[in-house]
């Protein structure tokens, strides 16, 4: 958008419809509108002064193409509802919906600052600081989805970083009740799409049944375009990008940026299951899952500990080498006192974890079960499961991310013994040479 100031609250999608500033120094209601901020989809965004009560506001005003649509003006309403009924510090506050000489429009909280999209653009994101935004966006949507709220369409130009570091979720346009909300979806034509692509979840692709676990979907990407600068499923054309959300998994982030811990990476992983029943289930459980992250710059001490418990497993199961199920370590992953500061609660998760994982991986659904086998070791750094990961990966046709597990740790840990780094090399061989069993329901085909 070329004339967008990047400084202060706006709606930043697109270029407004009708490229009108016809609002620019006249009055809506008792409100003086001043400068255009930006425009999106359904109108254009000013800072104005409210004249009654002697602050700085932002007006959204639905663009006049719009205007005469019914279904528009329902939607445009139905943003400032969502939003209205939504109090938390992260998401942007709107003060009334009103109409002016056939003028619909929003009045909001004005901030300065930039959007998201627009710190992106800036370079890379720190790992800190990357922590303090995303935990602000995984709490603002947890308020709404409590609140029956599915977002449907987060993406980094509707996420505001004020000064101060504070971060506000806008735009709830598209936003749907979960409960029942058959207003929502006549609001589009039968099997249309909304939201941006790029941020679209399969099953938004697919015109099915969207709930919150779509936004959990579009956490994903956004996780993923903060550590690595770009999205993960970007392509020449909308076709492209079609296919790839449906059917490609993104390259792994460890092989985009070094610092990135493994745990994060498998975090991202569960985000972007194709499967909405495969994700993380709330924000909760994110919450959960990036406690567990080190994002220190510090370096973590060596492990001699989890070394030697790596030497016994490896010999186990390279002796064992030969079909998938003879490869898969059938026991919980013990106590793991090497990986600091876990709860009791936090180890029996763990452990039931992987006793899912391996009911999932006797099922056939190596998908299903390379996932929770790998989110074990992301939480616990067990080496069990980081084998047997590989080894589900490898039954589910998706050898070469089995591999890449196993080559992180070789390249993570490059002052191993010789005799542990022949091991893992023994391993890695015989899961590339471990034939794939047919994939089933829960395991995506090779």
């Amino acid at each position: 958008m070329g004339d967008d100031t990047g400084k202060t609250i706006a709606d930043t999608g697109a270029a407004t419809l009708d490229g009108s500033d016809s609002w620019s120094g006249r009055r809506l209601s008792h409100y003086l509108v001043g400068e255009r901020l930006g425009g999106g989809g359904m109108g254009v965004v000013y800072r104005a002064s409210d004249t009654r009560l002697g602050r700085a506001v932002a007006i959204k005003v639905l663009s006049p193409t719009l205007a005469a649509d019914p279904q528009a003006r329902t939607r445009f309403a139905r943003e400032a509802r969502a939003a209205s009924a939504l109090d938390h510090p992260n998401i942007g506050t709107i003060y009334e919906i009103d109409e002016h000489e056939g003028a619909a429009f929003i009045v909001m909280a004005l901030y300065e600052g930039e959007t998201l999209r627009d710190r992106i653009a800036r370079g890379p994101v720190p790992l800190d600081e990357l922590e303090r935004i995303f935990q602000q966006l995984v709490s603002a949507l947890g308020v709404a989805h409590k609140a029956g709220i599915a977002h449907r369409d987060v993406k980094p130009a509707n996420i505001f970083l004020a000064e101060g570091g504070q971060l506000k979720l806008l735009d709830f346009g598209l936003a749907k009740l979960l409960a029942n909300d058959a207003a929502a979806d006549t609001l589009t034509a039968e099997g249309a799409i909304v939201g941006t692509l790029l941020y679209m979840a399969p099953e938004q692709l697919r015109g099915v049944g969207v709930d919150h676990r779509a936004d959990l979907w579009a956490l994903g990407v956004i996780l993923y375009e903060l550590l690595a600068g770009k999205t993960p499923f970007a392509g020449a054309g909308q076709a492209v990008v079609v296919t790839r959300i449906l059917h490609e998994e993104p390259a792994p982030i460890r092989t985009l940026r070094a610092d990135v811990p493994v745990q994060l990476e498998a975090l991202v992983s569960r985000l972007l299951c194709k499967d909405p029943l495969d994700r993380l289930g709330d924000s909760g459980e994110i919450s959960q899952a990036l406690s567990g992250v080190p994002l220190a710059k510090a370096p973590r001490p060596r492990r001699r500990g989890r070394l030697r418990l790596l030497l016994s497993l490896l010999a186990l199961v390279v002796a064992g080498a030969g079909t998938g199920a003879a490869l898969l370590l059938r026991r919980p992953p013990p106590a793991a006192t090497h990986i600091p500061a876990r709860t009791d609660a936090e180890l029996d998760l763990m452990r039931a974890t992987y006793q899912e994982a391996t009911r999932e991986f006797d099922l056939k659904h190596y998908e299903a079960a390379a996932r929770g086998f790998e989110s074990v070791w992301a939480g616990m750094g067990d080496p069990a499961a980081l084998f047997n990961a590989a080894q589900a990966w490898r039954q589910a046709g998706k050898r070469e991310r089995g591999e890449l597990l196993l080559k992180n740790f070789l390249s993570a840990n490059p002052d191993i013994d010789p005799e542990t780094r022949a091991q893992v090399e023994q391993r890695l061989e015989a899961v590339k040479k471990t034939p794939a069993a047919p994939a089933t329901a829960g395991s995506a085909a090779p």
